[in-house]
């Protein structure tokens, strides 16, 4: 959800998949959430596998190229793995065959409104977002 709090401002509340909420403040006209996704090959999803995934990274951008060169840039890493071996990236570079792929999957940028509301889904072809409110559908029908 996202609240304004100044000219291309926002203070966006992210609430993950277990209920847990953590707070950012974005500047810029829209938004974009980047997951890291392991999905199944076609024998592995016949057992009822289902996709997985890890919230990457939080940003915003400006609608302006000019703005988007100059004001100032919001992203948050979200990811706090120290693992020492990272499974997704080790996938991604030695490749995974048939039966499971690793990919970055993300959700297209949307316009940013004080009082809108988003869901964020996972699919097999990655991260779609969803507006929920009123708010959120005009943001997205003015941007279009």
């Amino acid at each position: 959800s996202f609240s304004q709090i100044d000219n291309q401002q926002y203070r966006v509340s992210l609430i993950d998949g277990g209920g847990r909420e953590v707070f950012f403040e974005l500047n810029g006209d829209l938004w974009q959430l980047d997951a890291r996704v392991l999905t199944w090959g076609k024998s592995m999803r016949l057992l009822g596998l289902e996709p997985g995934y890890r919230l990457d990274r939080l940003s915003g951008r400006y609608v302006s190229l000019e703005k988007e060169r100059s004001a100032p840039r919001t992203v948050y890493e979200l990811t706090n793995s120290r693992s020492v071996l990272d499974i997704w990236q080790w996938l991604r570079e030695v490749g995974s065959g048939d039966f499971v792929n690793a990919s970055y999957g993300s959700a297209t940028y949307l316009p940013m409104a004080d009082g809108a509301l988003f869901s964020v889904r996972l699919s097999q072809s990655g991260l779609t977002a969803y507006p929920l409110n009123e708010r959120a559908k005009k943001a997205v029908a003015d941007w279009q």
